[in-house]
């Protein structure tokens, strides 16, 4: 027998990350990863700006990848071991969020281990109810026939905010973009024809209280049917000339002010 779970990281703290590196020297890679946690890791609130001297800051660019490191060095050391010898059936990681199947009774060991390995790494855990797990922006559970299916989750307390389709001064093709991604999770965070049809339903009504057109919105949904959610033609060949040819393709940002800016920039040789 096994059960699934989902175990979650509480918080992170890089140390010891030396031991993995010859190069540059280990004393010189500590003090410069020292220095990064502790004198230059600062976050902004209301009440200020501050500098971090535990873990890393939220946001940051180098936290996510020290947060990965860091737990890879765990798994190495712990979930390896209990792959190996069938504890847990399966594995498989986000950053710091886990998601697995167990052998029945293991979870309390498993768990133990992993919140032992460093005080500053803590996981919590959560388990199926009623055949049904949440992990990240999907929904683990069990259909009638027995099969492990997922449809799209998305947490109550997530705003449903998009941008302002009338009155916001992105660009339009930002507004499109933002659509388009959406409608590409809700085929990517399911695995039944019903569960996508009702992802897409549930977006459909989010960005129509943002303003969006109905007509765009059905228009959208529609392409990417008729292309099985695959990227459409035009963006394989441009994506193709940048693989065969980069010196020709270069990103030129510059501050969008108004609508007038895209009529400009696709009269000019830039666009």
């Amino acid at each position: 027998m096994f059960q699934f779970y989902v175990f979650y990281v509480l918080e992170v703290l890089v140390y010891g990350l030396e031991v993995l590196l010859e190069v540059p020297p280990k004393k010189v890679l500590k003090n410069y990863f020292i220095s990064v946690l502790t004198k230059f890791s600062s976050f902004s609130s209301y009440t200020g700006f501050f500098r971090q001297v535990e873990g890393v800051s939220m946001g940051g660019k180098l936290s996510s990848q020290l947060a990965n490191i860091f737990c890879h060095i765990m798994e190495e050391k712990i979930i390896k071991r209990h792959i190996e010898n069938g504890n847990i059936l399966f594995y498989k990681r986000f950053v710091h969020d886990c998601f697995c199947a167990l052998k029945k009774g293991t979870r309390d060991l498993i768990l133990s281990e992993m919140n032992s390995f460093d005080p500053y790494l803590k996981f919590t855990v959560e388990e199926m109810v009623n055949y049904q797990l949440n992990y990240l922006d999907t929904t683990c559970y069990k259909d009638k026939k027995g099969t492990f299916q997922l449809k799209m989750f998305i947490k109550p307390s997530a705003s449903e905010v998009k941008t302002d389709f009338r009155n916001s001064v992105q660009p339009k093709k930002y507004k499109i973009s933002s659509l388009v991604g959406d409608l590409y999770r809700c085929h990517y965070t399911t695995t039944t024809n019903s569960d996508l049809e009702n992802a897409l339903n549930k977006m459909t009504q989010i960005y129509l209280r943002n303003g969006f057109p109905r007509r765009l919105i059905y228009d959208k949904i529609n392409d990417l049917k008729k292309r099985n959610f695959c990227p459409s033609d035009f963006r394989r060949q441009r994506d193709e000339e940048i693989k065969n040819n980069p010196e020709r393709n270069f990103n030129l940002i510059l501050t969008y002010s108004s609508r007038r800016f895209d009529t400009v920039i696709q009269k000019s040789s830039l666009s």
